[in-house]
C-alpha cells in the first residue's frame, strides 16, 4: 500500500461516492409508488436530512443502545457477511468500523440490513430470553423515533425535494400535517403507518375518515356548524371549487362504503388502487384544512 493510500484511503472515499450516486439513481428509478419505493424514499429522506444517520444506525447494530442486542467484534463481521457483504477485518472501534461500512452501502443495501439483520429475532432471544417480544417492540419504537428525528432534521440536503417527487409521497412523509388536537394527530399517524402495509390500507383509509369527522368539530362542537365554518375558510380561494360539496361527497363515500360503517350491505373496496385514491384525496383535504385552521388561529392571536 502506498503512502497516499494509507493517509487518504481513496478506496473508501470512492465506495462512499459510489453509494451516493447509487442512492440518487434509486430515487429516479422509484416512480411507481409501490411499497418498496416508499421504503427507499423514506429512508433516503432520513439519510439525506441527517448527518448522524449512519452513526446512530451503527449504534443500534453494535448493540451499544440498550434496546438492541450487543454484538462483539467477530459477531459484527459475521452480521455483515451473512447478509452478503464483504467487509474487512475489524481492527478499530466497533461503532466506527460499522459506521464506515454503512457509508459504503447504497440505500437498498441499508434496507436489507434493517429488514433482515437489525431485528433478527434470534439475537433478541439470546440477549433477552425472558422478555424478547417486549424488547423487540422497544427496539422498533426506538428505530421509528430515530427515522422521524432524522427526517425532521435540517442537517444535510433533502434530495427528495430537489428531485421534485410526487406530491403524494411528500404529503405522506410531511411532518407539517399536524394539529393541536392530539386525537387528530393520532389518527393521521396511524393512517400513515398502516398505509405502508398493503394488507392494512383499508384501515389507513378508515383512520383518515376518523380524522375528517373529528376535524368537523374543531372550530365548533356542533358538527354541522363546525363544518360550515371550516368550509367558509376554504371557499373562494379556487374558482369553480366548492368545498361544501367536497365535504358532502367525502362524507357520503365514508357512510356508503365500508369505511365509516361495517354493515353487511355496505360496499367493500377491495382494489388497492381505489384505496390509494381515497387515501390521498382525503389526506390532501385534511392537510389544507389544518393549514387554514393554523392561519385563522394565528390571525386571532394577533
Amino acid at each position: 500500500m502506498s503512502l497516499f493510500e494509507n493517509k487518504y484511503k481513496p478506496t473508501s472515499a470512492l465506495d462512499e461516492l459510489k453509494a451516493l450516486i447509487e442512492d440518487s439513481i434509486a430515487v429516479l428509478e422509484r416512480t411507481n409508488n409501490q411499497e418498496e419505493d416508499l421504503w427507499v424514499l423514506k429512508l433516503l429522506q432520513a439519510r439525506n436530512n441527517c448527518y448522524y444517520f449512519e452513526e446512530d444506525l451503527a449504534e443500534f447494530i453494535c448493540g451499544d443502545h440498550k434496546d438492541f442486542p450487543y454484538l462483539k467484534g467477530w459477531e459484527l463481521e459475521k452480521f455483515f457477511s451473512q447478509l452478503g457483504f464483504a467487509v474487512p477485518s475489524l481492527t478499530i472501534t466497533r461503532r466506527i468500523w460499522v459506521k464506515n461500512e454503512l457509508l459504503k452501502l447504497n440505500i437498498n443495501d441499508i434496507i436489507k440490513i434493517i429488514q433482515y439483520g437489525l431485528f433478527e429475532k434470534r439475537k433478541f432471544k439470546q440477549e433477552f430470553p425472558e422478555d424478547f417480544d417486549d424488547r423487540i417492540d422497544n427496539a422498533e419504537e426506538t428505530f421509528k423515533t430515530f427515522i422521524n428525528d432524522c427526517i425532521s432534521s435540517n442537517q444535510g440536503t433533502d434530495l427528495n425535494k430537489l428531485l421534485d417527487l410526487n406530491i403524494n409521497v411528500e404529503l405522506l412523509f410531511s411532518n407539517t400535517i399536524v394539529s393541536k388536537d392530539e386525537e387528530i394527530n393520532t389518527f393521521l399517524e396511524q393512517a400513515r403507518q398502516k398505509f405502508f402495509d398493503k394488507n392494512e390500507k383499508q384501515i389507513a383509509v378508515e383512520k383518515l375518515w376518523d380524522a375528517f369527522e373529528r376535524i368537523k368539530t374543531y372550530l365548533n362542537k356542533d358538527k354541522k356548524k363546525g363544518s360550515t365554518e371550516l368550509v367558509n375558510t376554504l371557499n373562494d380561494k379556487i374558482i369553480s371549487c366548492d368545498f361544501e360539496k367536497e365535504f358532502i361527497i367525502l362524507s357520503d363515500i365514508g357512510n356508503n362504503n365500508m369505511i365509516r360503517h361495517t354493515e353487511t350491505y355496505k360496499n367493500k373496496i377491495n382494489d388497492p388502487n381505489y384505496l390509494d385514491y381515497l387515501f390521498f384525496r382525503m389526506l390532501s383535504l385534511l392537510n389544507l384544512c389544518l393549514k387554514e385552521i393554523d392561519r385563522i388561529e394565528a390571525q386571532f392571536k394577533n
